[in-house]
């Protein structure tokens, strides 16, 4: 069985390539390229993950487009025009007409236009 001595085999592999400085020198360049490709990997991924959380941040930041329509202008108006007159009777005749009043205090936002018609109470 001269074949199958494994044991035998791998001590003599053992040997050789403790004995070998040139073994040292290949399984080194192997193990520091291997890390070295593993870093750049870990460097790259790092860097994609920040450029896409920086993508959305802007993207949140800085919407385009026109403004969202909104939801209760009609209520507010006319809950805005029938509490201004109720209390100043000669609102009517003033040169601005609910329409351009309501405008003005939509533009502004939703916080301000509820501000507003809480003043305006």
């Amino acid at each position: 069985m001269v074949g199958n001595n494994h044991a035998e085999r791998l001590h003599a592999q053992v040997r050789e390539r403790l004995s070998n400085a040139d073994w040292d020198r290949r399984m080194a360049t192997a193990i520091v390229a291997k890390r070295r490709t593993r870093s750049s990997r870990i460097a790259a991924s790092s860097v994609a993950s920040l450029a896409v959380a920086a993508l959305v941040v802007v993207a949140f930041m800085f919407r385009g487009g026109e403004p969202a329509e909104p939801r209760y202008e009609s209520f507010i108006s006319t809950q805005l025009n029938g509490t201004h007159s109720a209390v100043f009777h000669a609102a009517d005749a003033g040169p601005r007409s609910a329409s351009v009043r309501a405008d003005v205090l939509v533009d502004s936002g939703i916080d301000a236009v509820i501000d507003d018609t809480l003043a305006m109470r």
